[in-house]
């Protein structure tokens, strides 16, 4: 097979040499010169609308922070941003974020009826 594709590239070889002595043709064809388009000098960006002013929300008593375990400080801390949630199971859970990391944390809570 390999001795096969190497007479072959060499056919095409001597055919292509052979067409240049024959016909005189000493200088490959020149392809043709390509010119990028031309870009505009700065875009310009639509304006941005501004938001409306945010309204202040009444204060929120202190809840009991839940405390978590991060798994990238390894260390048990209280949860930032804590959200209670149940799972597809039905189980009750915490999700939240560490305070110093914002790695994600999760915590499974007792059902509703057990102790803590």
């Amino acid at each position: 097979m390999l001795k096969r594709l190497l007479a072959l590239a060499l056919l095409v070889a001597l055919g292509l040499w052979l067409r240049r002595r024959l016909l005189g043709d000493d200088q490959p064809a020149a392809l043709p010169s390509f010119t990028p388009p031309s870009l505009p000098d700065r875009i310009e960006a639509p304006p941005i609308a501004e938001a409306p002013p945010i309204a202040e929300a009444p204060p929120i008593a202190e809840a009991p922070s839940i405390t978590g375990y991060c798994m990238r400080c390894r260390e048990t801390r209280p949860m930032a941003q804590a959200q209670e949630m149940t799972t597809e199971n039905g189980r009750r859970a915490v999700r939240g974020t560490c305070p110093i990391c914002d790695a994600k944390m999760f915590k499974f809570l007792p059902s509703r009826g057990e102790p803590a």
